[in-house]
């Protein structure tokens, strides 16, 4: 998969969502449960991130949302 890393902390369930650019979001575990009840809809997991850091979301791309949905589960 392409240029996002996702890392979920085990204690506190905060999930980080990196670009290769060293960009990075943390999103609450409620946030991250989101994500994982969109269950891949794209236009969910922007508006999810978009609320966190408008500007992270707008840079990602169809491949990136895809990568999140992937490995946020």
């Amino acid at each position: 998969m392409g240029s996002i890393r996702v890392e979920v902390c085990s204690e506190t369930g905060i999930c980080s969502i990196i670009k290769d650019s060293a960009c990075k979001v943390d999103l609450l575990s409620f946030e991250a449960d989101e994500i994982r009840a969109a269950k891949g809809d794209a236009e969910v997991i922007r508006k999810v991130v978009a609320e966190c850091d408008s500007v992270f979301a707008g840079e990602l791309d169809g491949t990136d949302i895809e990568d999140i949905a992937a490995k946020l589960v």
